[in-house]
């Protein structure tokens, strides 16, 4: 194996994963000038049978959301970046490879294995991962039972390819989760009544009713402070992965597992040099 090459190749997977990871610290960064921000305000409804409070809420900023998907897509990236450069020293030809990841153990294993013949008696045409267990097969066994690159063995790097190709499509936009309201103040118009909370839950929305009074005058109460606001964001409940997790100790977590199975993958490899 080519030493050069192999050393480029884990050089460059490892700027690919400090790039994820300044994104992540980006988005981290626009979320607390979005949070500490007018981000939301409080709307005083008045009707003729009473009057409610409600919040109105910013839409998240553009930019957490592109910095999610280019957090993905480096973290993607650092994994081919690796094993093309694998299989560049050791054969000198890295077309069409990248780093092995299926939906369960079982598809992983048959994309290892030899195709078998036709019906003609004709040899089918490999898979690329095939090169890779012909050229490193202690890695292809280790990557099977030890890395787990598929759904649900806890690796991440089956969610991370698919949070990628999400993002190749569409953009992958976080819900905003209020979480409490510290400080809100309300008080009588006329009289000394006064309304004095800490309002805790989990609000999503554009528009999130806070609370309400009925058979009162419209303008029963007025607002004195619309409290400090504390919120967090999550990937949708209806993403494919990752659904309902917060994003930012998700994106750590993936940060974590990808430099984690360089580390691995570098190491085993070695054994070819």
């Amino acid at each position: 194996m080519d030493r050069i090459r192999f050393e480029k190749a884990f050089e460059s997977a490892r700027l690919k994963v400090y790039r994820a990871d300044r994104h992540r610290h980006e988005a981290e960064q626009w979320f607390s000038i979005f949070i500490n921000s007018d981000f939301c305000r409080v709307v005083d409804d008045r009707e003729g049978k009473g009057q409610s409070l409600s919040l109105e809420i910013e839409p998240v900023p553009i930019e957490i959301t592109l910095a999610i998907g280019d957090a993905f897509h480096c973290l993607s990236s650092a994994l081919d970046h690796a094993m093309s450069g694998l299989m560049e020293a050791k054969t000198g030809n890295s077309t069409r490879i990248s780093f092995p990841t299926n939906v369960s153990r079982g598809a992983l294993r048959q994309s290892f294995m030899s195709p078998g013949v036709d019906k003609c008696g004709r040899a089918k045409k490999a898979p690329p991962t095939r090169r890779i267990v012909k050229a490193l097969p202690l890695l292809a066994l280790d990557i099977l039972s030890v890395i787990k690159p598929y759904q649900g063995s806890g690796s991440f790097l089956w969610e991370i390819r698919k949070a990628d190709n999400i993002d190749k499509h569409n953009l992958i936009i976080p819900t905003l989760h209020i979480t409490e309201i510290k400080g809100f103040r309300a008080s009588q118009k006329v009289g000394r009544g006064r309304y004095n909370a800490t309002i805790t839950g989990d609000f999503t929305g554009q528009k999130v009713p806070m609370c309400e009074w009925t058979n009162v005058a419209p303008d029963f109460f007025e607002i004195d402070e619309e409290g400090q606001v504390t919120g967090k964001i999550a990937f949708a409940d209806t993403m494919e992965v990752f659904a309902g997790e917060a994003v930012f100790p998700t994106l750590l977590n993936c940060v974590h597992s990808v430099t984690e199975t360089l580390d691995r993958v570098e190491a085993v490899a070695s054994r070819y040099l």
